[in-house]
């Protein structure tokens, strides 16, 4: 495609020279066609497209080795298509018997034109280019841009220099006021055609930098930042070098970031949810090994035959026991370690959310501006209906002054015949001039209506980007609970570790107990009793340890509900 628009542009280029150099009035048809047919101007031709097909080959080749040339490949561009339509018009126009002012009329207003071309062509190439390598641009590290309020000058600077180039070189000096006159009213259909065709490619640009980019964005905040259910799998286009594609490129980052943040808290809630379950087992463990502890010092108590027995199997208890209270002791560290680490990772998700707040206020601070150029733009237009109105006034004039010499020529007989049609031929061209204006007035007025359009369509891009911020904080909002959430169950855990440790300690207590069972019998009564009393502190402390791992089942199922409201791409 980037090739077919440089050969749009050489050809384009050519046949804007000939029509120049034909239409003008400077050369005949069959002089002016055996020019642009040279041997040197065709040669330059075939030299111009095999370069052009180089460099496209070449720049694509650069480009995929190194994408962070890509601001310089665009430059490089208008150089070359700088040098080859210069180079083409002094081909064709040199060793010809012009007038020395002739010859620099033609070439600078020719010139001039096949610039306007080329600008066209070139945001051409640079929508191309840029919609194939600005994602792996950005991705690169590339921070040159090319800015929306640079895009939207040239475009009006094409469109205005476009519209008036006949006017515009008559009043600077490059034209001739006949030869100006004789170009724009005598080819006003195509000149009209030439600009409404201008005036379309640049609202349709316009849309297609701006307003389409900017919908795209706010439909993907707003499939992120869903109530019931957020999409986070899916991934923006990055249009273009400008700040609508660094703010595309910021949100893919921001999206990627959020859907590693979800993975991550729904791997600590199932975390959890596993730690529960190892929690509630543990707690059932540690039930029954009080309870039995309670029946050995009982069984101890009640005789000394089978004091001897019930001690191992005391010692046995109190050894499970001290496991049992080991591994909670384990789980409840690892629960601090996951509460804490998911703690940064929500910090990191509602940092990259202020990030993207920032970006979004800056593309509103960016479309105002917008705004503001198009207002301009539909003021000049309304210059242009003011100077028009002087322009029939102007004909209108001269028709009269044209009919009053007329009438002193035929007073004048036979003499002032002559006179008689000289008046005549400049009532015409008054005529003419007259319909020429109105029709470029109704002409402006279109414009100007077309102008106001585009200022509606950026007006609704700004409301559609407040819209998007107000979607984004309530994304803040979820991380803002999802933190909440993760600060109880750092709580919780280190409630849990305590509990662990109060754990342990009655198991060391159980086992001394039960060593002391061993020395002999006369000590027999008051270790049981003090076998009893650790084993009904271990009970309360398992029934402690109950609430606590419902506290923790509450939680775990609020963060995977939570998490459960995003879409994730698996």
């Amino acid at each position: 495609m980037v090739w077919a628009v440089m050969l749009f542009n050489i050809f384009g280029t050519l046949i804007f020279w000939f029509l120049l150099v034909w239409a003008g009035g400077y050369l005949e048809l069959e002089k002016a066609l055996s020019l642009a047919l040279q041997p040197r101007v065709l040669a330059w031709i075939a030299v111009a497209v095999f370069g052009s097909s180089v460099w496209v080959v070449l720049s694509q080749r650069k480009l995929n080795r190194e994408v962070l040339l890509l601001p310089r490949i665009l430059l490089q561009y208008l150089i070359i298509m700088l040098i080859f339509f210069v180079g083409e018009g002094i081909l064709m126009l040199a060793g010809q018997r012009l007038e020395h002012a002739q010859l620099w009329t033609i070439l600078a207003s020719g010139t001039g034109t096949a610039a306007l071309v080329t600008g066209c062509m070139f945001m051409l190439v640079a929508y191309f280019l840029e919609w194939e390598y600005s994602r792996g641009y950005f991705v690169a590290g590339g921070q040159r841009l090319y800015p929306i309020w640079l895009r939207v000058a040239l475009g009006t600077i094409l469109v205005a220099g476009g519209s008036s180039m006949c006017l515009w070189g008559a009043v600077v000096g490059y034209l001739h006021k006949d030869v100006a006159s004789h170009f724009f009213f005598g080819h006003l259909p195509w000149v009209s055609l030439l600009i409404t065709g201008m005036i379309f490619i640049y609202c349709a640009f316009l849309y297609a930098s701006l307003g389409r980019n900017l919908q795209r964005l706010y439909q993907a905040v707003a499939k992120a930042s869903a109530a019931h259910q957020a999409d986070l799998s899916f991934s923006l286009g990055i249009p273009a070098i400008d700040e609508v594609g660094r703010l595309s490129n910021d949100f893919n980052q921001l999206v990627s970031r959020i859907s590693t943040l979800v993975r991550e808290i729904r791997e600590v809630g199932r975390g959890i949810k596993d730690t529960v379950s190892s929690l509630q087992e543990a707690a059932g463990t540690v039930a029954r090994t009080a309870d039995e502890v309670a029946q050995a010092a009982s069984q101890v108590a009640s005789g000394a035959d089978t004091q001897s027995a019930q001690v191992e199997n005391l010692k046995d208890t109190s050894r499970e026991l001290h496991l049992s209270a080991s591994e909670l002791l384990e789980v409840a560290t690892e629960m601090e370690k996951a509460s804490t680490h998911n703690l940064l990772v929500v910090k990191r998700g509602q940092e990259g959310a202020s990030v993207l707040s920032s970006g979004i206020k800056s593309v509103e601070e960016v479309s105002q501006t917008t705004v503001n150029m198009v207002q301009l733009m539909a003021q000049s237009a309304q210059r242009i209906e003011e100077i028009l109105r002087v322009i029939v006034e102007v004909a209108e004039q001269t028709n009269l002054l044209a009919l009053n010499a007329a009438i002193e020529a035929a007073r004048a007989g036979e003499q002032g015949r002559g006179f008689a049609v000289v008046a005549e031929e400049v009532r015409k061209l008054a005529s003419t001039s007259g319909q020429a204006a109105a029709e470029i007035e109704a002409l402006s007025l279109e414009m100007r209506e077309r102008m106001q359009a585009v200022e509606q369509v950026v007006g609704e891009e700004v409301r559609s980007v407040q819209r998007l911020r107000e979607e984004l904080d309530s994304v803040i909002k979820v991380l803002q609970e999802i933190m909440v959430y993760a600060e109880q169950v750092g709580g919780l855990a280190g409630k849990v570790k305590e509990v662990a440790e109060k754990a342990g300690t009655a198991a060391e207590t159980v086992a001394k107990e039960a060593a002391h069972l061993a020395t002999g019998a006369q000590s027999t009564a008051a270790s049981t009793q003090e076998v009893a009393a650790a084993a009904q502190e271990q009970a309360a402390t398992a029934a402690g340890l109950g609430g606590v791992i419902e506290k923790l089942q509450s939680i775990a199922d609020s963060l995977l509900n939570l998490v459960s409201r995003f879409h994730l791409l698996e």
